[in-house]
């Protein structure tokens, strides 16, 4: 649908572009005095030498434009700059792009280890020391090795996750500057089963079921909003701030006590935002769905959603991951996630990204752009209309300066039009401005209807293609190209006469 809209715009700028420079170009040959043909004389030759000046002297003007256009286009970006740093401040207190890794549960266990002493630490029993260290206690440089009871951790991932996220949108302004937030209502549900911890550690000989720490990880936690329980099995537990370990992300944790073989879990969290939300899936199968009134999602991470849907009336999306897609263990020692030098959670995340359509500072932006080629087809249209014309009927080099200055002017007006206003709105008022401050200049200056109708014409239809064209996105360079190619034409066809000497 998107594509077909796209492709009917640019051919309707096309025809548009066309028909309006045939129908002005048969009114003005109408409007003339008949003349017999004649072959080409000195006349002729002197008329597109003529043609051949003004039209260098229209490009010389065109190049020197650029200095306007690009003084607009860095006051463009000293504006965004400025825009930029406010909605940064408003994220930093509203809250920034948020990530949700887990939930593990760390599962501490006693494992029993030879370790090493030396005979001057003290007053060791030797029952389960090594003969050959009690047949040298006499050496007060020899060591004492024994068996003693060590305390590892190890961590495992839940069997199954669903994950549901349900996310409003508002803005909040700062001066003129307005930022896009959210807030989050993400529910987890799913349930643990216990591991064999042998295949993680062999050594182990005692496991502490009951002082279990279920972790979520959070890389913004103070967009946090409001206290979070865990439902686990039958009990209730409060999640309290940091994961008890020295993990290689933040988050928050709740010690449970997993005294059955398999439990259920649920919690919900709520938090906002700006910007992104996602979700690193760590389970043996998670089953993500997020929903949403916001119009104009951009999906991210590691994987698209398997199904989605996006309206004006906002976005549905879901995700099915296997734990076969990770490239880290499910279960294993904790030293993976506190000796690590990176969170491997964090490798594959999927979410989505809460995308404003382009904002006016890039439309004003873009529409410069374009500033020099539109410069160009204004005075090339008009200077077709005009070659025949007698030279008092003609605007001097004075005049085209003035104009080519009006037309730079359009973009500054609308950058200052847009701060406060639609952009739309301030792109059309910014048009009729310069429409009847150009052909009124003309009027006055040549006392010339038609000349000043026929700047009137070529500046709507010109206007009226640009803002299309910016708004085209992804078609706006084959739109662009097209417009030239037709403005091109029109002047071919219109010097199609002139001497060839």
């Amino acid at each position: 649908m998107e594509i077909s809209f796209a492709i009917l715009a640019i051919a309707l700028i096309a025809v548009a572009i066309t028909v309006l420079t045939l129908l002005s170009f048969y009114l003005w040959t109408k409007v003339r005095a008949p003349q017999a043909r004649k072959e080409p004389g000195p006349k002729a030759y002197n008329r597109g030498r003529s043609f051949l000046i003004r039209l260098l002297v229209v490009g010389a003007i065109t190049l020197l434009m650029l200095i306007p256009t690009t003084l607009v286009t860095g006051l463009i970006r000293s504006r965004q700059s400025s825009s930029h740093t406010a909605i940064e401040e408003i994220h930093s207190e509203w809250g920034r792009e948020s990530t949700i890794y887990g939930p593990i549960i760390i599962v501490p266990y006693i494992t029993h280890e030879l370790t090493s002493f030396p005979l001057a630490y003290g007053n060791v029993p030797l029952e389960n020391s090594s003969p050959s260290h009690e047949e040298g206690a006499k050496n007060r440089d020899t060591t004492l090795t024994r068996k003693v009871e060590v305390i590892r951790y190890a961590y495992f991932t839940a069997e199954s996750l669903r994950v549901v996220g349900n996310f409003s949108t508002e803005t909040r302004a700062r001066g003129i500057y307005e930022a896009l937030l959210y807030t989050g209502e993400i529910s987890f549900r799913g349930n643990f089963v216990r591991p064999d911890l042998k295949l993680i550690d062999p050594k182990v000989k005692t496991v502490l079921w009951e002082e279990s720490r279920l972790v979520v990880g959070l890389n913004e936690t103070n967009s946090l909003k409001g206290n979070i329980i865990l439902h686990f099995g039958q009990e209730e537990y409060p999640f309290e701030p940091g994961t008890g370990q020295d993990l290689v992300f933040n988050g928050i944790s709740a010690r449970v006590a997993f005294t059955q073989e398999e439990s259920e879990f649920s919690y919900l969290v709520s938090l906002t935002g700006s910007s992104s939300f996602s979700i690193a899936p760590n389970a043996q199968l998670t089953n993500i769905s997020f929903h949403s009134p916001w119009p104009h999602p951009s999906f991210m991470g590691s994987s698209l959603p398997v199904e989605r849907t996006v309206t004006e009336a906002g976005f549905s999306a879901k995700w099915t991951v296997p734990n076969l897609v990770h490239d880290y263990p499910s279960q294993g020692k904790l030293t993976l996630l506190t000796n690590s030098e990176k969170n491997v959670f964090a490798q594959y995340t999927v979410g989505v990204r809460f995308f404003e359509q382009l904002n006016h500072y890039q439309l004003v932006l873009r529409t410069v752009k374009y500033s020099i080629i539109f410069i160009l087809l204004t005075f090339l249209v008009y200077l077709i209309f005009e070659n025949s014309q007698k030279a008092e009927e003609k605007l001097s080099i004075t005049h085209l300066v003035l104009i080519a200055l009006s037309l730079g002017l359009f973009y500054l007006l609308i950058l200052a039009l847009c701060e406060h206003i639609s952009f739309p709105l301030s792109f059309f008022l910014a048009s009729i401005l310069i429409i009847f401050m150009n052909s009124g200049y003309i009027l006055l200056s040549l006392k010339n209807l038609k000349n000043a109708a026929i700047m009137a014409l070529n500046l709507g239809a010109l206007y009226s293609s640009l803002y299309i064209i910016i708004n085209l996105e992804d078609y706006a360079l084959l739109a662009g190209s097209l417009l030239l190619a037709v403005a091109l034409a029109a002047l071919m066809y219109s010097t199609r006469n002139m001497s060839k000497g």
